[in-house]
């Protein structure tokens, strides 16, 4: 039989439900998936694995819901900071912000590879996904 070797998507998402169906879908395309769902876990993921491509909520609400703590611009920002040009994973930032936040601005001028807002069906999460990460065949590993 021969061994998989499948590429590890990070997904920082604070929604466990939407996280959860991200999930599933690309593990059913055969990625492997890190999901966290706070930018302090997500940090530590980008440091400790090799990590082929993030999808990140621009947004993440803080543990007592009333203000956003660090979200997608800022594990961008950390992306662009902290590590190695060459182990910079693409970025898909998906917002649910409306347009007054100029999310889509901020999103490309920090390098994000695509940005799409919510609600994003899984189908089209994992087009991206495949096309981002050079796969034609769902099949392939």
């Amino acid at each position: 039989m021969r061994q998989l070797n499948l590429k590890t998507i990070l997904i920082l998402e604070d929604e466990f439900r939407l996280a959860t169906s991200w999930q599933l879908a690309l593990e059913q395309a055969r990625y492997a998936v890190i999901v966290e769902s706070s930018f302090d876990a997500a940090s530590n993921a980008l440091q400790e694995s090799e990590i082929a491509l993030v999808i990140s909520d621009m947004l993440i609400r803080s543990t007592s819901q009333t203000l956003a703590e660090k979200g997608g611009l800022s594990l961008l920002a950390f992306i662009n900071l902290h590590l190695e040009k060459s182990k910079r994973p693409p970025v898909i930032v998906i917002s649910g912000a409306d347009a007054s936040m100029n999310i889509d601005k901020h999103a490309e001028v920090m390098n994000a590879r695509i940005v799409l807002k919510k609600p994003v069906s899984v189908d089209e999460l994992v087009e991206h996904v495949d096309s981002i990460l050079g796969r034609d065949d769902p099949n392939e590993s």
